[in-house]
C-alpha cells in the first residue's frame, strides 16, 4: 500500500520532473515538494494544491490521496469525472470548483 508521499515521488520521477519544476508548476517551492515527499506519515496538500499536482503529473487526484486498497471502492463515475476534469481548461476547472462549492453547502 503506497502513501501519498510515495505516489507523488514515484509519479514525479517517472516523468523526470525535478522537485523545483513541480514546485514551480503548482505555485510552490522545491522545499515544499520535498517535504511532501519525505515527511514521515502521510502528508496531504490542500485541495487546490492536490488538483494542481494531479494535473501536472497527469494522474487523478483520487489516485494520489487514496490507499491502493481503497482504490477498488471508488465509484467508476467518480473516476470518469476526474479524468474529464484533468483535461479541462484552467477557466473551466475554476468554474467547476465554484459549482462544487455551491452544491456542497
Amino acid at each position: 500500500m503506497k502513501t501519498f508521499s510515495q505516489k507523488l515521488k514515484e509519479e514525479r520521477t517517472k516523468i523526470r520532473m525535478t522537485l523545483e519544476e513541480l514546485g514551480n508548476s503548482i505555485g510552490s517551492t522545491k522545499a515544499y515538494v520535498w517535504e511532501m515527499e519525505n515527511r514521515k506519515g502521510n502528508s496531504r496538500p490542500s485541495a487546490e494544491k492536490l488538483l494542481k499536482i494531479a494535473d501536472t503529473l497527469q494522474v487523478s487526484p483520487d489516485y494520489l490521496i487514496n490507499d491502493d486498497l481503497e482504490e477498488e471502492n471508488i465509484d467508476l463515475m467518480d473516476k470518469a469525472y476526474f479524468r474529464k476534469f484533468l483535461n479541462l481548461s484552467e477557466t473551466d476547472k475554476d468554474t467547476m470548483r465554484k459549482l462544487i462549492n455551491i452544491f456542497s453547502k
